[in-house]
């Protein structure tokens, strides 16, 4: 350190004749701090299934370093990237004084800064600033934070289960609303159940049977509008203020036949026209009803999936997805833009699209952040492995359909026989899958 000390000193007086009073600057500090190029380890899958690695590099100056002045530290702001190699790497430092670097763990192996070195920032370093005097320094501790996690993954969390038995589920539902998660559910005799949360974090779940409901209830259909909730049974709609205790709601105009969406303004349900087809009708209160044109192309009245949501453009759209076909051929997928006098568009299910989604038992859709989510049990006519093996995502509000090697729900859900139910709240996404409860997040939202 001495040595050190004598150099920079030596340096700073270099140029000054023997009658000249040389006044040393007592300035000591670091203005700015960039990174050099870099590389990054990445991996990928051979033909043969083996993992294979390769490198590619990038510029550091792309991750700006901060300089707190008072707290004395250097750190950059945004994550380098996963696999970021931080042994080698080349630095510009800008400030006034003489620099020297050590890691934080052992200060006795000072070395000198030059821009022509590489450093190794594998661990906390300490850079010590001397001023030409050599009277004053000041240190700053450097930490480069690199992710750990790919932010275009997720992280899963299992939440507290349901009911003890998988098998009991037969059909499920999940929905949020301001008290917290709820699940309903039917099991093997037809009953209908409502799990409640003790809070949004879910430790503990209250089951509750509802009652006042017919022969027939589809606990998929149950959706949260008006604070109120409804659900489809015996081509009827029920409503129910705590989700557990059931009534018959009146409706004119029409016999509704399945409930299958809610918006922020509108109910909406399939029912038929005076010829019998199957048609769409929306609804403000519950009560009165407006059938809205379907374009022609054919519709079961019985979609396998539907979702109100808001795009990020303010446009409201519903989007239903739709077995026209039967078995295991890919769903049809009609949308409505609300507010506007269109009708229900049948998007083409045929030509050049390659990424159609396939039918799936127990298939919910959510929105998740411009993007649309689709996850459901197992494919039409496959066996269970294939179920949550994967999940389905459309960044075109449904027209393509493409997996998702980011959103792979966890290996204790895949080919699950129970129901299966999802939802978003927040930056989250739950799936309900038998009696587990799993929710996930991506891992750039929120950092």
């Amino acid at each position: 350190m001495a040595a050190l000390l004598t150099l920079c000193l030596g340096v700073a007086s270099c140029g000054s004749s023997d009658s000249e009073e040389v006044v040393l600057s007592e300035q000591c500090y670091i203005s700015a701090f960039s990174l050099g190029q870099m590389k990054r380890v990445l991996h990928a899958t051979a033909s043969d299934g083996k993992d294979s690695t390769y490198h590619v590099a990038f510029s550091g100056s792309l991750y700006k370093l901060l300089i707190d002045q008072r707290a004395q530290t250097i750190t950059n702001r945004d994550s380098l990237p996963i696999g970021t190699r931080l042994e080698s790497v080349l630095a510009t430092v800008t400030g006034t004084g003489n620099l020297v670097y050590a890691p934080v763990a052992d200060t006795t192996s000072w070395k000198t800064y030059s821009t022509k070195d590489s450093i190794n920032f594998t661990e906390p370093l300490l850079f010590r600033v001397f001023s030409s005097s050599g009277k004053t320094s000041r240190d700053y501790t450097l930490k480069l934070n690199v992710r750990t996690s790919n932010p275009e993954g997720f992280s899963w969390t299992r939440m507290a289960d349901i009911r003890p038995s998988s098998d009991a589920i037969d059909e499920a539902r999940l929905l949020f609303v301001e008290q917290g998660p709820m699940v309903f559910f039917k099991d093997a005799t037809g009953k209908v159940f409502v799990e409640k949360a003790n809070s949004y974090y879910a430790e503990t779940w209250t089951e509750l049977e509802c009652t006042g409901l017919g022969a027939a209830p589809e606990v998929k259909t149950i959706h949260d509008f008006l604070g109120k909730f409804w659900m489809s049974c015996d081509q009827k709609l029920y409503t129910s203020s705590d989700g557990v205790a059931w009534q018959d709601a009146s409706t004119e105009g029409i016999t509704p036949i399945h409930l299958i969406a809610a918006s922020e303004t509108a109910l909406y349900v399939t029912t038929t026209d005076a010829d019998g087809a199957p048609i769409i009708a929306s609804s403000a209160d519950g009560t009165f009803w407006t059938p809205i044109e379907v374009e022609a192309g054919g519709f079961t009245g019985h979609p396998a999936a539907a979702l109100a949501y808001e795009q990020d453009n303010g446009n409201r759209r519903v989007i239903l997805l739709d077995n026209v076909s039967g078995g295991a051929a890919p769903l049809s997928v009609w949308s409505l833009l609300e507010g506007s006098n269109e009708p229900w568009t049948l998007f083409a299910q045929a030509g050049d699209n390659d990424y159609l989604l396939p039918a799936q038992h127990h298939l919910t859709i959510v929105e998740y952040y411009n993007s649309l989510v689709a996850m459901g049990g197992s494919l039409l006519g496959s066996d269970t492995s294939t179920a949550l093996k994967k999940a389905y995502v459309s960044h075109d509000n449904g027209i393509t359909w493409k997996t998702s090697s980011d959103f792979v729900p966890p290996t204790a859900i895949q080919g699950t026989t129970g129901a299966v139910a999802v939802a978003r709240r927040a930056e989250f996404i739950w799936v309900v899958a038998g009696n587990q409860v799993w929710c996930a997040k991506k891992n750039s939202i929120g950092e």
